[in-house]
């Protein structure tokens, strides 16, 4: 059953944020056109949580290019069009809005999807927005918000999402949910490290079954490596990575990441070093990513090397990377001249120097590794 409830229409207007400018004026363009227009997704979900709202996504009941076209008729900017999927995205030009925005918004034509394989791009055909809704990934991001001008603010929630939220629950819509799409099983443990919820026991049981039909094998490497990449961008990779192992994804990496606490270890104190002395330097994830590396035999790292994103640097390290950080690991601590030190780690790259924290436990080789990065990799020699 479908539950709808109207909040309070300037709370929403304020979590708009810089994009009420934009939004209102592809509001007044859906109602001129006689369109129903929401805000959907992560927005929604994050605000309900009382969290800021990042990325804006607004669904269209009916034609969403249309849409698009008709406002930057009207208020300029640019569009950029995928027409298979019905999509478009507005780009107003920032002095259209002066002493606002000029925010990109992301509008999509609601959309039903079938899947003709696992892991295949879906054929998308026109959908109400319920059925819409329907087809999303979990209760938690299939909730919208009216944008027109007569319901403005009334949540749509048909499958009880808000109040999933508030159980600190992640729940999937359907059984063959991770058979349609199975990098949703790494987004269940992205969201519940994240929030700190915990998965649905019978979504658990839904990605078990999905997986033992092979479902995530038929994902492919580079699209595994996007999504374990993005999970380890986030402020609680580590918690989301705990939930992976958990739900037995991470043996879709390596079976000795399901069998070996240490790994988990090594991602919690290379994160900590990251936060302490590699961020603004290095990215978060090459450094987790070497860190994970250093748990798997390199045979394995090798026939794996296409899920490593980011080009040939990045894959280079995933393969060498390990063994090298171990050679220049080993007595640093007994180093007593610079000169000993510069020598020992230039050979590393500045991801491998911050990494390293997670191999040394002495005072004296933790030092050094903070001088280098702070003022040794800097000398000539």
């Amino acid at each position: 059953m479908e539950w709808r409830m109207v909040l309070p229409s300037d709370t929403w207007k304020k979590a708009l944020g810089a994009g009420e400018w934009s939004v209102g004026r592809l509001s007044a363009e859906a109602d001129r056109l006689g369109q129903r227009i929401v805000l959907v997704g992560g927005a929604v979900r994050d605000h309900l949580l009382g969290l800021p709202i990042g990325d804006l996504d607004l669904a269209v009941e009916g034609d969403a290019i249309r849409l698009a076209r008709a406002v930057v008729q009207k208020y300029g900017g640019d569009i950029r069009i995928q027409a298979d999927f019905g999509t478009a995205k507005w780009m107003p030009k920032s002095d259209d809005s002066p002493g606002k925005c000029g925010v990109g918004i992301d509008l999509a034509s609601a959309r039903r999807e079938t899947y003709a394989a696992p892991a295949a791009l879906p054929k998308v055909s026109a959908a109400t927005l319920e059925e819409d809704l329907a087809r999303r990934d979990f209760s938690c991001n299939a909730m919208a918000v009216s944008m027109n001008a007569g319901s403005f603010g009334e949540l749509i929630d048909p499958f009880g999402g808000r109040a999933d939220l508030e159980a600190g629950v992640i729940r999937a819509l359907h059984r063959t949910s991770f058979d349609d799409d199975p990098t949703r099983m790494w987004r269940a443990a992205r969201f519940a490290g994240r929030y700190g919820f915990q998965v649905e026991s019978e979504t658990q049981q839904w990605i078990a079954d999905a997986q033992l039909r092979g479902s995530l094998a038929a994902l492919g490497l580079e699209r595994l490596g996007q999504e374990v990449g993005r999970l380890l961008e986030e402020p609680r990779a580590l918690e989301e990575l705990r939930v992976a192992q958990r739900l037995g994804l991470t043996r879709n990496i390596c079976k000795a990441l399901d069998h070996r606490q240490k790994w988990l270890g090594l991602v919690e104190k290379a994160q900590l070093a990251w936060s302490e002395h590699g961020q603004g330097l290095v990215s978060q994830a090459d450094v987790l990513w070497l860190a994970v590396a250093l748990s798997i035999p390199l045979d394995r790292r090798k026939a794996m090397v296409r899920m490593i994103p980011g080009g040939k640097q990045l894959q280079s390290r995933w393969i060498d990377g390990p063994e090298a950080l171990c050679q220049s690991m080993k007595g640093l601590g007994r180093l007593k001249r610079r000169s000993s030190v510069g020598r020992r780690l230039e050979r590393l790259d500045l991801v491998s120097v911050v990494a390293g924290f997670s191999m040394v436990s002495g005072p004296r080789a933790r030092d050094w590794l903070a001088w280098w990065i702070g003022e040794g990799r800097h000398i000539e020699t």
